[in-house]
This record gives structure tokens, sequence and C-alpha cells, in this order.
């Protein structure tokens, strides 16, 4: 007989009643792995440099990982579309599918995130390492940092750029929250 077995035995014997836990507490509360999840990130200033500034994006994709409660997890995102947008500017996500990763502290980053803005016949693509974090009194995840550098295009585009803004995630209909 085990150990979980003898506990068992032991405690029945005595009258106890014994709740025995098994498996681990999500990091994502109502998702598990494999699940998709959507995303809308409002408050958004994605700017390249003067000609393309974008103030709307959603994103879907699925739970990538969950390390268990306090722990995070990672988000692989499948899709990510900019919307209003300057007047002739188009914004555009690549090297999709990207990945953010969530820490049990809320600290999130985004890594290879890579943008392309165009306007007329200017074209200036980025990429970089966006931050933030997540607040745990309203369920939002907040991008704070950056910057994105300039990869490819001319030197009007600029050396970098920034992003900023906030977005809930949900699956379903029901929001994530950590």
């Amino acid at each position: 007989m085990g150990l979980h077995g003898l506990v068992r035995r032991t405690a029945l014997a005595a009258g106890a009643t014994v709740l025995l836990a098994s498996g681990s507490a999500q990091a994502f509360t109502g998702v598990g792995v494999g699940d998709p999840v959507g995303g809308v990130l409002s408050s958004l200033d994605i700017s390249v440099n003067s000609f393309a500034r974008c103030s709307f994006a959603s994103l879907s994709g699925t739970i990538a990982t969950d390390a268990g409660a306090g722990s995070g997890g990672t988000i692989s995102v499948s899709s990510l579309t900019l919307s209003s947008c300057t007047a002739g500017s188009v914004v555009t996500a690549n090297a999709l599918p990207s990945t953010i990763s969530i820490d049990g502290a809320g600290n999130l980053s985004w890594p290879g995130m890579d943008l392309t803005g165009r306007n007329g016949s200017v074209v200036c693509a980025y990429r970089g390492t966006p931050t933030g974090s997540y607040n745990q009194l309203n369920g939002v995840f907040a991008l704070t940092g950056g910057p994105l550098t300039r990869y490819s295009g001319i030197a009007i585009c600029g050396a970098t750029t920034t992003i900023s803004g906030s977005f809930m995630l949900s699956s379903g209909g029901a929001p994530i929250t950590l």
C-alpha cells in the first residue's frame, strides 16, 4: 500500500473527511492549454514615425503554456490586425505566430513583435520586444515598453518606434484573468 492509501485508510478509520487534490491550479483562469483566446487592444498607440499611427488592434491565438497558479504562461498569437490608422497608412504584423510571455508577477513581454508601416511609397519595418504588466484589479494587460528598432526602410522612418496600449483577453466571450 502506498502512502496515499495509508493516509486515506487512517483518516477514514478516524472518521475524517479527506480531500485529495489532483493536478495543479492554472495560471490563466477559465482556460487551458490549446484553448482559443482573443483580445482587443484599445488606447493603442503604435507610431511608425509620424506617417503611420494606429489606435486599435485585435488579436487571436491560443493558450500555449500554463505553468500553474502564480507562475504565468504563454499565449501564441496567430493573428494581429491593426486598424484606425492615420489617413493613407497601413500597419501590418509580420512573423506570426508570435508569443506573449507572462510571468507569475504579471510582467509580460512580446519578443519578436514585427510590424511594417506603409504610407504611399514609404515602407518601414520594425521589430523588438514590447513589455508591460497585468493589473489584477481590472484584468487589463498594458503594453508600456519598447522600443521597436527599424530593420528595413529609409532614414525618414526613424531608427526606433514605440508601442503602448491596453488590452483584455477573452475566450468564448469570458474574460481571461491571471
